[in-house]
């Protein structure tokens, strides 16, 4: 049986039922074969796959930490609070070379609310680059908790305003 590690992978459910992937134990208990949950698959499936995208236990600094790795991704200084903000910059922003601005004929912010497990929004500018949408910068915000006037503005125009 070949693991699921960035290739594709052929692997029975039995195959799956025998694993053993730490000390011994299998990511299933023995039992039928047809009372094994999706629950229970996606356990397994995490256990292998997990590694890829966590660096760190807190999900905040282990967004962080992915985010630096990637090549012409860089975090916007000012807007990386724990539980409050996270914005960085794209490829597409920072690579003058490969996009060129003269070509953006359009730039426009797009959002979407509730669709993490953290509660964040997030926000996209964009920009049309021969007609097709490509993503310049990034924000998470999560305000509920921020006890300050002006609160979302303040990091909104901040955002949109970093010269990265």
């Amino acid at each position: 049986m070949q693991l699921y590690h960035g290739k594709k992978t052929s692997a029975t459910a039995t195959d799956l039922l025998e694993f053993d992937s730490v000390g011994g134990r299998s990511g299933f208990e023995k039992t039928e074969l047809h009372t094994i949950t999706r629950q229970q698959v996606y356990n397994v499936w995490l256990s292998y796959t997990k590694t890829q995208w966590e660096r760190d236990t807190d999900d905040f600094r282990s967004a962080q930490i992915l985010i630096a790795e990637q090549d012409g991704y860089h975090l916007i200084e000012g807007l990386q609070e724990p539980g409050v903000s996270l914005a960085f910059t794209t490829p597409c922003f920072s690579n003058y070379e490969k996009y060129n601005r003269g070509k953006m004929t359009e730039v426009f912010i797009d959002s979407t609310f509730g669709t993490n497990k953290h509660g964040y929004e997030l926000y996209c500018v964009l920009a049309e680059y021969d007609l097709v949408s490509l993503p310049l910068s990034y924000l998470f915000l999560d305000t509920r908790n921020v006890k300050e006037d002006g609160k979302r503005g303040i990091r909104l125009t901040g955002w949109c305003c970093s010269d990265v």
